[in-house]
């Protein structure tokens, strides 16, 4: 779906618009049947605990997800850890092929791997940027922002912030602290996901440095064509695999 504005994702038959809807669209029927099961038989998953979830607002009163939300929070929670974490994994590699000291690094001291995890994290920044609207007058950064006025989040940018990282543009597996904002800054919308997105990371990581450790690119890599995610389409590699245990 994200990489939909990528033309070579792109059919001829259907206009990128109609298939970016119909698959929408495909995604909210079936939401819909999801929500009628649980309805019937509600477990201790999380849609069944979506079903029945409400929200007290700031005047007491209690707002339910309506079915469009619910439908939005469905598509968010099956594209957002697939297209970020797989992106992160992908760019991932290509900083360790980049700084083969790294690399050689973390198959000798595996037991840096959380450490691995966020700087691969911040390095890579899978989401590029998000937009927010301002809910009141504030003062941030020494820049005034008037309620009402959208401001754009800039991952890559913060995370290559020279005041929060030493030698901001170096790729350094044993970096801490990293205070990276891969996931958000905390409080409510802190990536619900990011502990599974770690444990992916790490363990492919884990993976690959078992099974293939002399990977290298052998071709050129090309990029996803799309502004919200920094994807990768493409990166041819060689390795000779090694049997797994």
């Amino acid at each position: 779906m994200i990489g939909g504005q990528d033309d070579e994702f792109k059919t001829s038959e259907v206009g990128a618009s109609d298939e970016y809807a119909n698959t929408v669209m495909e995604m909210a029927i079936y939401a819909h049947g999801l929500t009628d099961k649980k309805r019937e038989v509600q477990g201790d998953d999380l849609w069944s605990r979506l079903i029945d979830a409400s929200v007290t607002m700031e005047d007491g009163s209690v707002v339910e997800l309506t079915e469009l939300e619910r439908d939005l929070f469905f598509t968010l929670l099956v594209i957002a850890g697939n297209e970020t974490t797989r992106n992160a994994i992908s760019k991932g590699l290509i900083a360790f092929m980049e700084h083969p000291d790294q690399w050689q690094r973390w198959l000798q001291h595996p037991e840096m791997a959380d450490t691995m995890v966020d700087e691969i994290l911040r390095w890579t920044s899978p989401v590029n940027f998000f937009r927010r609207t301002a809910t009141a007058d504030a003062i941030l950064g020494g820049q005034r922002i008037t309620a009402g006025e959208k401001i754009v989040l800039w991952y890559p940018s913060a995370n290559r912030d020279e005041a929060q990282f030493p030698d901001a543009n170096s790729f350094d597996i044993a970096r801490t602290p990293n205070n990276h904002v891969a996931f958000g800054a905390g409080g409510p919308h802190f990536c619900l996901g990011s502990n599974l997105a770690k444990l992916e990371i790490k363990v492919m990581f884990e993976e690959l440095g078992k099974r293939v450790p002399d990977i290298h690119q052998s071709g050129p890599m090309e990029r996803l064509r799309m502004n919200l995610v920094d994807g990768i389409k493409h990166l041819p590699v060689s390795f000779n695999a090694t049997p797994s245990s």
